[in-house]
């Protein structure tokens, strides 16, 4: 994938596809989506929810927005790597208008950008 970065930090790793297409945050294409439509390996994390301890498994997010054409186009991709790993991970999907405190915290520049918490982090 052209343009993917690694950010490391201890306990964190970040990627993030960088500046393609419409979706820096606060772009202005709306129109796509991914709510109801991940796989049920993906947990959705709605409004109020918090991000659950995953009893040493590797912690997998996935920041996204409604308005977000890159976002709809990985998310196949991201629910497919769901499905196969659901023994190894627990994978989200992040709304960053509906968290941008999550956003913040964990650095989101651009979407969609997965991020991956270590069980020991």
């Amino acid at each position: 994938m052209r343009g993917l970065r690694a950010d490391f930090q201890p306990g964190i790793v970040r990627f993030q596809t960088g500046n393609q297409g419409c979706c820096n945050r606060g772009g202005a294409d709306r129109g796509c989506g991914r709510r109801g439509q991940t796989a049920e390996a993906v947990i959705v994390l709605k409004e109020g929810e918090t991000i659950a301890p995953a009893d040493g498994k590797l912690v997998v997010l996935d920041f996204n927005a409604t308005w977000c054409g890159p976002c709809k186009q990985f998310a196949p991709h991201f629910d497919a790597v769901a499905k196969a790993n659901t023994d190894k991970a627990v994978f989200y999907s992040v709304d960053v208008d509906v968290h941008p405190e999550l956003a913040s915290k964990y650095a989101v520049e651009s979407i969609p950008m997965v991020v991956y918490i270590k069980p020991d982090g």
